[in-house]
């Protein structure tokens, strides 16, 4: 999965967009691309894993578990879309769900009960 498309979720997830899943709106796309370093190298660290590098164009692939990119970094990008232009309802829904997501991502060498 690209950046690009981690944020289109982020963003249709929000609600943010059209039906077509487009927005043409400059606050998003400034955001967004920090939004997924910050949610990328908090997930990198929670996976265990030490080979964390910044996305340098929207088309970068994210190497992440397909769980992880799918059902938690979208709502963590979210969170920080939404904060970043003062929509605080939605940046907390999203922010605690991140949360409640994100501990659900652990190591992969760990066991569980």
């Amino acid at each position: 999965m690209t950046a690009k498309e981690v944020i289109n979720k982020a963003l249709f997830l929000l609600g943010y967009n059209d039906g077509l899943g487009n927005t043409s709106d400059a606050r998003f796309q400034t955001a967004a691309k920090n939004a997924v370093n910050f949610i990328l190298a908090d997930l990198i660290h929670c996976l265990g894993r030490e080979d964390y590098g910044d996305i340098k164009s929207l088309s970068d692939e994210i190497s992440m578990p397909k769980r992880v990119l799918y059902d938690v970094m979208p709502y963590g990008v979210a969170a920080f879309i939404a904060e970043s232009i003062g929509d605080g309802e939605k940046q907390q829904y999203f922010a605690a769900m991140y949360n409640s997501k994100r501990k659900t991502v652990v190591y992969e060498d760990s066991v569980q009960d």
